[in-house]
């Protein structure tokens, strides 16, 4: 438990040698699952979003926790074989990760990342690192509690720039909007031609 955290320091080599299993292990686990579910080892379904360039999803909560030069060489050697296991794959944590953000998407094997906690970054500064990087980002985004359905989905899209790449946003239906969710559908669609032809 919070053990790990001293023997970073403490004992190195057990860290990585736990690490080592770990990583072994889940490549085992998700190669038994995907088999099981006739699913290719470099694609499927994560999240709700189909990935066709990367085929796993990977939790790491836990990451955020520690220091840059920790992660470079506690985290990331181990990460990095994990999702090349796999073709790459989706990275989330909750918390604020921003000190690693860019180290993870300067990997090849992360594809795209998506926050639990998505109020403690600055939506625009991600989406240009995002982008910048040919990656992506799924996962919601906050809203002003005074923005309207079109003024928010403008704002989504003003960073990508006219092009339909980079973001595959989750929208929470409002109560009068469940009754008719095809009309959001077409409030989005409408705001990217929009974005599009300026």
């Amino acid at each position: 438990r919070d053990d790990i955290f001293t023997d970073l320091h403490d004992d190195p080599p057990f860290v990585h040698h736990l690490m080592k299993i770990a990583t072994e292990l889940y490549i085992q686990a998700v190669r038994i699952v995907k088999e099981a579910a006739g699913e290719p080892l470099a694609s499927g379904y994560r999240r709700g979003l189909y990935m066709g360039g990367g085929g796993v999803a990977v939790n790491e909560d836990t990451m955020i926790l520690v220091s840059p030069s920790h992660a470079e060489e506690f985290v990331y050697p181990y990460l990095r074989t994990a999702l090349a296991s796999f073709g790459g794959g989706l990275v989330h944590f909750c918390g604020d990760g921003s000190h690693l953000l860019d180290s993870l998407l300067d990997m090849p094997e992360v594809k795209g990342i998506n926050f639990g906690d998505p109020q403690r970054y600055v939506y625009e500064e991600v989406m240009q690192s995002v982008l910048r990087r040919g990656k992506f980002y799924q996962g919601s985004w906050p809203r002003e509690k005074s923005e309207s359905t079109p003024s928010y989905f403008r704002r989504l899209l003003e960073p990508l720039g006219g092009t339909r790449k980079g973001l595959i946003p989750y929208y929470g239906l409002k109560p009068d909007e469940q009754k008719a969710p095809e009309k959001v559908m077409d409030i989005w669609h409408t705001a990217q031609d929009a974005r599009k032809q300026q």
